[in-house]
């Protein structure tokens, strides 16, 4: 699967592989241009990747905070775990909220879990948490090297970095997710907004970088003679409003928050996922 990951680095990308054991390794001591010679290095190393020891997932993204971005070059981490760390910070819910806080949205993670068992909470929340989206392979493990692929294809063309969205209206508009993933253009950004009755517009800002480039662009939709959605946007704003919660709730145990996600599952007929594996 890393193998195949390879051939999706674009040619002015620069690239590294780590390993997060019970120290972190990586196949480069710095960002590595996309040459044949960096290349068939790292088919060589990832050809002699070995299981062993601990798995400390926290320390390992942690480390990647120290990676200061070159303007316009958005930072990309696919996360290719059973999510299930053996030392270490271990509690997911103090890695999805400790390197929340300190990525700040600087770093996208896509994760994928290997296993049908992984643990979603932790890599679900890590990327929904950090401009990401995750994945588990449910099919056994002899696809898991065309979903990598799969993965490393959909994010190999970032259009916008660090994006950011401002919605007029104040109050009268409940947009999720809150903190978006950056735009690529093999793959869909979809927002769930919910606005209040008798709205005629919605306006919004769009800002981000397009390379060196600064972008900022606003934009009009008009509510009135919009086609009618179905129950399934309801319940898919429902939804994305209950993970936002989440990720708060793992920055910080507030009970009033606990309280706000079980409010919005009982009215809008939703299940709370990850059941259980809050405080584990």
């Amino acid at each position: 699967g890393l193998v195949h990951c390879l051939a999706e680095i674009g040619p002015e990308d620069r690239f590294n592989i780590v390993c997060f054991r019970d120290k972190v390794e990586m196949c480069f001591p710095q960002w590595a241009g996309n040459t044949a010679e960096n290349v068939e290095t790292a088919r060589r190393y990832i050809g002699d990747i070995k299981s062993s020891g601990n798995t400390d997932i926290y320390s390992s993204l942690s480390d990647l905070m120290t990676v200061n971005p070159a303007p316009g070059r958005p930072v990309i981490v696919l996360l290719l775990s059973d999510g299930y760390p053996t030392m270490g910070v271990v509690r997911s819910a103090d890695i999805i909220g400790e390197f929340s806080r300190l990525n700040d949205g600087r770093i996208s993670i896509f994760s994928m879990g290997t296993i049908q068992t992984a643990n979603s909470y932790l890599l679900d929340q890590l990327s929904y948490c950090n401009r990401g989206d995750s994945f588990i392979v449910t099919s056994g493990r002899y696809d898991i090297p065309g979903f990598a692929q799969k993965l490393a294809r959909g994010v190999s063309r970032p259009v916008l970095s660090e994006v950011k969205f401002f919605f007029g209206g104040g109050d009268s508009l409940e947009v999720y997710p809150v903190q978006t993933s950056n735009l690529y253009l093999d793959r869909s950004m979809v927002l769930f907004g919910r606005y209040r009755k008798g709205t005629e517009s919605v306006v919004f800002d769009a800002v981000g970088n397009a390379g060196n480039v600064k972008c900022d662009m606003v934009f009009q939709l008009p509510i009135e003679g919009a086609a009618k959605g179905g129950k399934d946007i309801r319940t898919d704003w429902a939804r994305q409003k209950v993970y936002h919660l989440i990720g708060k709730y793992a920055r910080r145990a507030d009970p009033a928050v606990m309280q706000e996600i079980q409010d919005t599952a009982k009215s809008y007929r939703i299940d709370v996922p990850y059941r259980g594996k809050f405080d584990r």
